[in-house]
Order: structure tokens, then C-alpha cells, then sequence
């Protein structure tokens, strides 16, 4: 092995355990469990499509982490969610422009439970959704959802 080669592979495996360093004094010490849905009755319903209901007495969606130990301290959780916003012809092909909307709050300590409403508005628009939670900085969930007008969808009573 050269010595240009054993550098650069000596810079590989520092990055890689500076970087393993970092990951193990950030979210990922919290173990989450990071779910979406539709909330029904104090539960999640996991489900890949959400019926656009802008009442929310009749369907309430959102995420849920699930921290396997109580909060010690607050945990800054944000979260953006990207969604079609109109569609428009561009050389003869249709294309969905999107919107990215971002927020954030914060997990209390003395909680082992975070859950966040993403309430529907009347300017949404079906078609797929992005959804993506941080925790402290580092991605817990990053998810897509088929959000489609209000029909029977498997699950529904």
C-alpha cells in the first residue's frame, strides 16, 4: 500500500468514527420508536393512506414517538412535512408542484411520549405526502402517505 493510499484510508476510518461519536450523543440515545397515522381513541392507526377529512371530530392524523425511557431533559423535535401544492403543464408533461412546510416543539422531560396533530386545511390537495421528524437534530422518521379523497378504505368502520 502506498503511503498516499494508507492516508487516505487512515482520513476514511477517523471520519467514519468521528461521525459514530456524534450519532451516539444525539437522538439515537433516546431509542425512539416513530410512528404515523391516524389517531382514533388515544391510538395510532398505522396506515399508508389518509382519507382528506378536514373535520377534525371525524379523523385526526398525525406521528407518535415513543421514547423507551422517560425524558432526563427536553428534546427539541421538529418536523416537515411536504405536500402537493397545484399542478401545471410543462413541455406538454404535467408536473405537481410541491410545498414544504417545517415546524418544531419540544418533547417535555419526565414524558416516555410525544404526539404530534398534522390537522388537513382546505387549500390541501391529495397525492403523496413527505413526512420527516427530527429529534435533536437527527432524522427518527422519514416516511411517505398517500393522502386520497374521502372514500372507504380498508381499516374504516
Amino acid at each position: 500500500m502506498t503511503g498516499a493510499a494508507y492516508f487516505a484510508l487512515l482520513l476514511l476510518v477517523s471520519a467514519g468514527l468521528s461521525g459514530a461519536c456524534e450519532r451516539r450523543n444525539s437522538a439515537s440515545t433516546f431509542d425512539i420508536t416513530a410512528r404515523a397515522g391516524v389517531f382514533f381513541g388515544g391510538q395510532l392507526q398505522n396506515r399508508t393512506e389518509w382519507p382528506l377529512m378536514l373535520d377534525a371530530a371525524h379523523q385526526i392524523q398525525g406521528f407518535r414517538l415513543d421514547f423507551r425511557h422517560v425524558l432526563r431533559r427536553p428534546a427539541h423535535v421538529a418536523w416537515e412535512v411536504i405536500r402537493p401544492s397545484a399542478q401545471s403543464k410543462k413541455h406538454g408533461m404535467l408536473h405537481t408542484e410541491t410545498v414544504t412546510s417545517t415546524f418544531d416543539a419540544t418533547a417535555p422531560a419526565d414524558t416516555n411520549r410525544f404526539d404530534q396533530l398534522i390537522p388537513f386545511s382546505e387549500t390541501d390537495r391529495p397525492g403523496v405526502w413527505k413526512l420527516r421528524v427530527f429529534v435533536d437534530g437527527v432524522v427518527v422518521m422519514d416516511k411517505s402517505v398517500q393522502v386520497v379523497t374521502k372514500t372507504y378504505i380498508a381499516g374504516d368502520d
